[in-house]
C-alpha cells in the first residue's frame, strides 16, 4: 500500500512538474517573439559592409595622423568621405509598415522618407542614429491605416548630412 501511495506521489509530482516546465518555456516564447518583432533587422552582408567602411575610415584617419608632419609642407584638398543611403528593409508586418535604411559616410543628419503611389506621396523624416556598428536612419514604423490606397507603394529615402547628399535606389512594397 505504501509503495501505490509513494508511487501515485511522484507520478503526480512529475505531472506538475512538467505543467509548470510546458507553461514556462510558452510564456518564454512568447517574451522572446515579442521582443524579436521590435528589433531592427539588417542582414550579414549589410552589417558587415558597414564594419568594413568604418575600419577603412579609422585606417584612412590613421594614415592622415601618421603623415601630417609630411603634408604640412605639401597642402592637399581634404577628399570628403562619400555618403551613401541604402533600404534594408521594406516590408508589412501586420498593421505596420517597417522601413529601415543604412547610412555610409554620414554620423548624423536627417532622413526623409518618401512613399508614392501614382499621384499619392508621403513624406516621414528621422534622424540618424548609431547601432552598434553602424548608422541608420532611426526606422520608420508607420500604421498602415495611414496609407492609402492601399497596394504597391514606391520607396526611397533622401539623406542631407554634414557630409553630403545621397538618395537610395527605389524599393517597392506592397500594403494591403
Amino acid at each position: 500500500m505504501k509503495s501505490k501511495r509513494k508511487t501515485k506521489k511522484i507520478l503526480v509530482s512529475m505531472a506538475f512538474l512538467a505543467v509548470l516546465l510546458s507553461v514556462g518555456g510558452v510564456v518564454y516564447w512568447k517574451l522572446n517573439k515579442t521582443s524579436n518583432q521590435s528589433k531592427l533587422e539588417v542582414s550579414e552582408s549589410t552589417k558587415k559592409a558597414a564594419e568594413q567602411s568604418d575600419t577603412n575610415t579609422a585606417k584612412s584617419s590613421d594614415n592622415k595622423n601618421s603623415n601630417q608632419s609630411q603634408q604640412s609642407s605639401q597642402q592637399s584638398p581634404a577628399q570628403p568621405s562619400k555618403v551613401s543611403i541604402n533600404i534594408t528593409n521594406a516590408l508589412q508586418q501586420g498593421n505596420t509598415l517597417i522601413i529601415n535604411g543604412l547610412v555610409s559616410g554620414a554620423t548624423s543628419g536627417t532622413c526623409n522618407l518618401t512613399l508614392t503611389n501614382g499621384t499619392t506621396k508621403i513624406q516621414k523624416p528621422a534622424a540618424v542614429g548609431f547601432q552598434v556598428s553602424y548608422y541608420i536612419c532611426q526606422g520608420y514604423n508607420i500604421d498602415v491605416s495611414e496609407i492609402n490606397p492601399k497596394g504597391e507603394w514606391t520607396t526611397t529615402i533622401n539623406l542631407t548630412s554634414p557630409n553630403g547628399s545621397a538618395q537610395s535606389e527605389t524599393r517597392k512594397v506592397d500594403v494591403q
